[in-house]
Parts: structure tokens; C-alpha cells; sequence
């Protein structure tokens, strides 16, 4: 997205990184949805996050590469080396940073809950946390 953006505004001589403003109009709009997408404007908040999540942070993401490393860094090196979480995606200083969280400790299934089937089995990030 960053590239057609880039592209979009090299007629004006502006490129994404000198006009932030465009990136927060932009991601603002993304969640209200515009008059033409009713469905949209009126879909629970954790649809409209999840749809618009590759968007929003993805420009703030690739914005913050593009400022630390360049397009070598932002375009190809994101492919080489993909974020492992939304945390590093929502928060690119993590990512840039090569930060290394030690996972949680789970429960003990078997032991904690002997006798209950489990019904569903996930994980939950910080994109998770934020939308509740």
C-alpha cells in the first residue's frame, strides 16, 4: 500500500514519509468507512479492526522500516525476516529492535483441568488485547 501511496503522490513532488498527514487521514477514514459501505459502518468493531489491521499499522509499519533502513530494509528485508507477532507489526521500534519476549507459561491441561475436554485452542496477541 505504501508503494501505490508513494506513487499516487509522486506527481506532487511528496512521498508518504514527508506527508504523515496523509497516512492519518487515511488510516482515519479506514475505520469509519465512507457512505458507499454500509455494511462496514455498521459491523462490530473487532470485524472493521481485523479487516482494516493489515492497513492501518501495515503503513506505519513499513513507514518506520522505510525510515531505519530504507526501501532494502522496508520491502525485501520484512520478506526475508517477517514480524513474528502483532506486537512487533503494531510497535515497529520492536521489530527494528529484534526484541525477544520468553513465551507465557501455560497451564498444565492435563494436571489444572483433569476431566474437561478443551473446547478450542488459539493465541492471542496484541492486536487481540487492544480491540477488547
Amino acid at each position: 500500500m505504501v508503494v501505490l501511496l508513494d506513487y499516487s503522490l509522486a506527481p506532487t513532488g511528496k512521498t508518504l514519509l514527508d506527508s504523515p498527514q496523509i497516512v492519518d487521514a487515511l488510516k482515519q477514514g479506514m475505520l469509519t468507512g465512507t457512505t458507499d459501505s454500509p455494511a462496514f459502518r455498521e459491523a462490530p468493531i473487532f470485524l472493521k479492526e481485523t479487516l482494516t489491521f493489515p492497513y492501518r499499522y501495515g503503513l506505519d509499519f513499513t513507514s518506520a522500516l522505510l525510515k531505519a533502513g530504507g526501501k532494502e530494509l522496508a520491502y525485501a528485508g520484512a520478506f526475508k525476516n517477517p514480524p513474528n507477532t502483532t506486537r512487533e507489526i503494531m510497535e515497529p521500534q520492536t521489530y527494528l529492535a529484534h526484541e525477544k519476549l520468553e513465551p507465557m507459561k501455560m497451564i498444565d491441561m492435563e494436571k489444572d483441568f483433569k476431566g474437561y475436554d478443551p473446547f478450542d485452542i488459539g493465541a492471542m496477541g496484541e492486536f487481540d488485547v487492544d480491540v477488547w
